[in-house]
């Protein structure tokens, strides 16, 4: 087994052991937004808040997503650093700020700056599916 490959199937099993053990509700909105998380945006992608809600099965629940993402009890295995805001921003970061949300983005290989794109699509690092265009905007830091 390459090195590559040996990670990922240690964090699956990371993560399957440590979701199977979460004291949510399983009919849960948070469950739902923590598990959409995690199975569906992989390395080196991000999703918005909306875009998450919608996954999880509810369009207009993105505070609620944030809610989800601030109850998440394990950052890094469950990626809550991946949801970012609607305009590509990269928002806020209950593991540490917004300086390690940016650090984990960019070990990840997104770049510091985001892409900023209306309506869903995939498109480079996002998990969009619709969008024509993108452009980049700088998260306001040096």
């Amino acid at each position: 087994m390459t090195w590559p490959a040996a990670r990922i199937y240690v964090a699956h099993l990371l993560s399957e052991i440590v979701f199977s053990s979460l004291t949510l509700e399983s009919d849960s909105f948070t469950r739902q937004v923590l598990w959409k998380l995690l199975k569906v945006v992989k390395f080196g992608e991000m999703v918005s808040y909306q875009q998450l809600a919608a996954l999880a099965g509810n369009p207009k629940a993105a505070r609620a997503v944030g809610g989800a993402m601030r109850s998440n009890p394990v950052p890094i295995l469950i990626p809550c650093h991946r949801v970012v805001r609607s305009d590509g921003t990269i928002g806020n970061y209950s593991g540490g700020g917004q300086t390690v949300k940016e650090w984990l983005l960019a070990h990840e290989g997104i770049p510091t700056q985001q892409p900023v794109c209306k309506g869903l699509g995939v498109t480079g690092t996002w998990l969009k599916p619709s969008c024509g265009s993108t452009s980049y905007k700088t998260s306001g830091r040096n």
